[in-house]
């Protein structure tokens, strides 16, 4: 009986000491250096990963000024419709979230690539649009009546093919 009480006991106090370790680790004091040198992974982490050549998704991100993140985007079309308006589409809600999810980001400086098959089946990743989507943008769209198609024509600096 004894031996299962301690048993408990033991498990608690380990519980505990676990419990008081993590939160030690979310005081805001400690968060707040490691969150600005971690925002450019939490944006990937946010916008998603690619996880391969036949997916979309972030490849990196680096932080260049206070809120200011450049980010590497490989985009995989589906070839459905027009690319601009299908990219739209794609990241205009991963935009919303992002700004929406991290209120110390400020700027987001976007290069996105797409694949290229040379006709020998191998796929090549070619800069193909860049643009700029920073805070005040996100803040003057509505959300609730926004058309995705439509996000290469508000950003800034329209997208070079």
């Amino acid at each position: 009986m004894r031996r299962v009480l301690w048993s408990r006991i033991t498990f608690a106090l380990c519980a505990a000491a676990l419990i008081l370790t993590g939160l030690a680790g979310c005081s805001d004091t400690a968060g707040d250096s490691a969150a600005s040198g971690d925002l450019a992974q939490q944006v990937v982490a946010s916008l998603g990963k690619q996880e391969g050549d036949e997916s979309s998704g972030a490849v990196s991100a680096k932080l260049v000024g206070d809120g200011h993140i450049q980010v590497e985007y490989r985009f995989y079309p589906l070839g459905a419709v027009d690319v601009e308006r299908e990219l739209g589409v794609h990241l205009s809600p991963k935009l919303r979230k992002v700004f929406r999810d991290h209120a110390d980001l400020q700027r987001l400086d976007m290069q996105v690539y797409l694949p290229y098959d040379d006709g020998y089946g191998n796929t090549t990743w070619k800069p193909a649009f860049s643009f700029a989507f920073d805070r005040n943008l996100y803040e003057k769209i509505n959300w609730d009546n926004f058309v995705p198609q439509n996000l290469l024509d508000v950003v800034d600096n329209r997208p070079s093919q």
